[in-house]
Formats: structure tokens, sequence, C-alpha cells
């Protein structure tokens, strides 16, 4: 058989023939080669484009997720479905909860740290504040909670309950920034205040009547040249409505105006009658606005990121100058003192001179209160030395705005309170009341039950003493760390520093 092919191809005929016949199918094949050719280089580059594009996607979508900023702890969420913040609104069980009445109107919070011992006197505090403007919070120190139950108000209040903690432990775990974020603003006051001068943010009947009235006028005056009795008249309205004439009283801001000797003016006469000159029209409105505008309304109107009602110096028990009430102004921002060590004037940029509020009444804006509640400190409970930083908590407004402790903080006038100063941490006397504080005559007398009641009065003087050196304890160790923050962040500048020496805070 290998003979009879070799004797084929030696054959020139044979192999001439067999060459032939290879050609056209060799050409066959060639054609058939380029063309698959071309279409699997085309699929390849396809493919090669694809995964260029993958590629490109996968390198590109981490780039845009890593500029995304995401709560801690959510990144294992889609971001669609991160709740950032809450509330302390409470939810029914069934069916939907109750309309508001305004959607955009803004919602405020009281917190109080309370003992039923006071019951009476916050039931007062509480009544001021609107229930459709304020969410109310009860810091219970005492432990004691359904006997506040009989009160209107009780079921629509939140109720914490903690054996002896503090009204800044209390804050540091219930009021998280993320929490109260929704409310504009943040009362954060203690139990032994007067509120019968002070209007938190409605306003009241008898000021819309008065409103009216000298609104009346001030269109009958608009060809008057007397502004000064315009004027007049506003304060002849205050001191009536002071004087039960007219209504519930009132601060008395007419005193804030330079009064001469005015001829006397019947208030019950027309007010076309009165005057007959033209009055600046503007001074004037802004005048009596002024002299309606409640709490809210006023801090707002002022800037004032942190606040606190000022106290009636007659009757509180004041231990800074500052929050003394200004009878002549709406808002004051610094004192002015020559004596006594300390020198305040206009060149004042520190506390207590000027940028300062004192811990029993502060009110906070959002803004301010998630700065403040960064700096109180977990372990020290009675937040001693705070109040002297917390004008750096108003520098820091936003991202895009600085603001100013010696503008941002300030002391409201015109809606005054009263300090009655209970010691209630660590105890207090046996059936004391803020009937019986500093400045109130106390309307019986407990007399000694044999030796119990003065071994119990013992024990409640030894916990006052314990809890006040805990405090200035607290104090020192709060300075010492801020001083190691100061010196240990090399990225933070510190707005108010001032040079070494100088003779002026």
């Amino acid at each position: 058989m290998l003979e009879i092919q070799v004797s084929l191809l030696a054959d020139p005929k044979s192999r001439k023939s067999c060459l032939c016949s290879l050609l056209p199918t060799a050409s066959l094949l060639c054609v058939v080669f380029f063309i698959g050719s071309t279409f699997i280089s085309t699929d390849y580059k396809e493919r090669l484009s694809r995964w260029g594009m993958v590629d490109t996607a996968q390198n590109t979508k981490p780039n845009i997720c890593e500029n995304q900023c995401r709560p801690y702890g959510s990144e294992a969420l889609p971001k669609g479905i991160v709740s950032n913040t809450s509330n302390l609104e409470m939810r029914p069980l069934w069916g939907s909860p109750k309309k508001k009445k305004s959607p955009k109107s803004s919602m405020n919070l009281l917190a109080i740290a309370v003992g039923i011992k006071q019951k009476e006197n916050v039931n007062k505090m509480v009544k001021k504040f609107p229930l459709s403007d304020f969410i109310l919070m009860l810091f219970h120190y005492d432990g004691i909670v359904d006997e506040w139950s009989d009160l209107e108000w009780s079921d629509h209040a939140i109720h914490v309950s903690a054996i002896n903690q503090t009204k800044w432990w209390f804050a540091k775990r219930f009021l998280h920034p993320d929490i109260v974020s929704e409310y504009s603003y943040i009362f954060l006051w203690d139990e032994d205040l007067g509120v019968e001068n002070f209007h938190p943010g409605r306003r009241r009947e008898v000021g819309m009547k008065l409103h009216w009235r000298v609104g009346d006028y001030c269109l009958a005056v608009l060809s008057s040249e007397a502004v000064d009795r315009c004027l007049w008249l506003v304060r002849h309205l205050r001191k009536q409505e002071e004087q039960g004439e007219i209504g519930e009283k009132d601060v008395d801001i007419g005193d804030a105006i330079p009064m001469n000797n005015f001829p006397p003016v019947e208030i019950e006469k027309d007010a076309v009658q009165i005057v007959d000159a033209v009055v600046p029209f503007p001074i004037l409105c802004h005048y009596i606005s002024q002299s309606f505008r409640l709490y809210v309304q006023i801090v707002k109107d002022e800037g004032l990121e942190i606040s606190q009602p000022a106290l009636d110096p007659a009757k509180s028990e004041v231990h800074h100058q500052i929050t003394a009430r200004g009878r002549r102004s709406i808002v004051h921002r610094r004192i002015y003192k020559s004596g006594g060590g300390r020198r305040c004037d206009d060149n004042s940029t520190a506390p207590p001179c000027t940028g300062w509020v004192e811990m029993m009444a502060p009110v906070f804006s959002r803004a301010a209160w998630r700065c403040a509640w960064y700096m109180i400190q977990n372990d020290l409970i009675h937040a001693w030395g705070v109040d002297m930083q917390l004008g750096y908590c108003a520098q820091a407004i936003t991202f895009f705005s600085q603001g100013d402790r010696t503008k941002n903080v300030g002391v409201v006038d015109s809606e005054y309170i009263v300090h009655q100063g209970l010691p209630t941490l660590g105890g207090i006397e046996e059936n004391k009341t803020i009937s019986e504080a500093p400045g109130h005559a106390s309307q019986t007398k407990h007399l000694p039950i044999l030796g119990a009641q003065a071994s119990s009065e013992s024990h409640v003087s030894n916990d006052r003493y314990a809890v006040r050196r805990q405090s200035y304890v607290e104090l020192e160790i709060f300075k010492n760390r801020w001083k190691k923050a100061v010196k240990e962040d090399e990225c933070w500048i510190d707005p108010y520093q001032q040079p070494s020496k100088q003779s002026n805070p």
C-alpha cells in the first residue's frame, strides 16, 4: 500500500493534479478564516469594551460612594432607608396621630428636673407653656411619678425617672441633639422658678386688646407732630394694665422711654381728639411691637442662640449681676462694673461680663444645644464650669456663618422670672416647699419632733455639703479637661483668645 502511494506522488502528472485539487480548498479555507476572524475580532473588541466599561464603573462607584457622608453604623443599609433623627412626640398604638393645627409651626421643648415637693410650683410653670407649642419632659430625681397623674397635662408629658440624678445627667442621656433636632428652642429649667411675669410663646388676649387700641391711635395720628405724646399714650396704657384697670400685669416697658411732662389725657376719649400732627409711623409701630413680643419671639428677633429670662432682683437669689433684670431694656448682653476686682466695660468679651447665662433657666437654640450637648461631660453630672464656656456654642452657629458670644448670648429683661434657689438635690428640709424658700414667708411652722427631726436635718445638711463639695471637685476637673483639650488640639483656634497681659476680661 505504501509503495502504491509513493509511486503516485512520484508521477509528475499525478502531483500536478493533486495540487490543482487542493488549491480551491485552500482558498475556501482562507476566505472562511478571514471572515471568521473579522466576526471574532469585532466580538472580542466588544467584550473588551464591555469589560473596560465594567471595570471603569467598578472603579468609579467606590469613588462616588466614598464621598457620601453616612451615619456611623448605617453603611450596610441603602441610603434611603436610613432615618437620622427622631423626636419626643408620642404616637398612638393604632390609628393616625392627631394632626397639628399648623404643620409649618415650629415646636419647642420644655424639660424640667422635678421632685414631688415642688409639684404645685411646677404645675404653675407648665401652665405658662402652651402644649400646642411645647413638648413637655419631666425628669423625676426622686423617683415619684404616679403622684403627678392627677394634673391635667400629665398624660401629655414624657416622664423619666432616676433617683438622685441631676438635670444635666438626664439631659446628657435623654436629650441627644438628634432626638431634639426638630425643636427650635430647648428650655432646660430647674423646678424652683416663679413665672408670674414670664410668657414664653403665645400672645395674651389682653395684649391683643391693647395692641388694637394703640393701633387705632396710630392710624389717627398720621397728621401729628408730637411723637412724645404717642409714646406717652403707650406708657399710659401699660400703667393701666399694671394697675389692673385693663388686665393681666405686664412688664413695665414704658420705663425705657425718656419721659417729659405731658398734659393729662383721658384714655377713654376718642383717639382722633388726642393729637393732631404727623408721627413717624415706622418708629411708633416698632416701639409698639417691641412692647408686646413674648420670649420665643424676642430671642428669635434678637438673634440669641443662648439666653435666659432675667431674674427679679427684689425676689430672687441673684448670684451674678448680669442675670438681674434691667428695667429700661428688653434684652441686655453685658454689664458694666468698675470695682470688686473684675472690671466690665465695652471692651470686655468674656464671662461673666458678657456672653454668659446661669444654669438654672437656660434656653438653647437647636444649633447651640447640639454644641452644648457635646461639651457636657458624661461623668460630671453637676456641669459646673460649663456655663463659662457656653459662649463658644453661640459662636459656632452654622457651618457657613459664625456667631459672637457678645451678641448671640443674652438675658431677656421684658420677660423675667423669680429664682428661689431651693437646695433640692441631696435632700431638703421635711415639708419645705417653695412658699418657705428665701423671699417667701412660711405659713406654717414645723416643730421638732423629739430627736428624730434634728437627726434628719443633720443628715440633710451633711448631704447638701457633700453635693456642694462634689460640685467644686467637678469644676476643677472640667477646667483641667478644657485646658488639656485646648493644648492638644492643634487645629482649634480660640476666637476669643486674649493677650497674656490684659487687665480687662
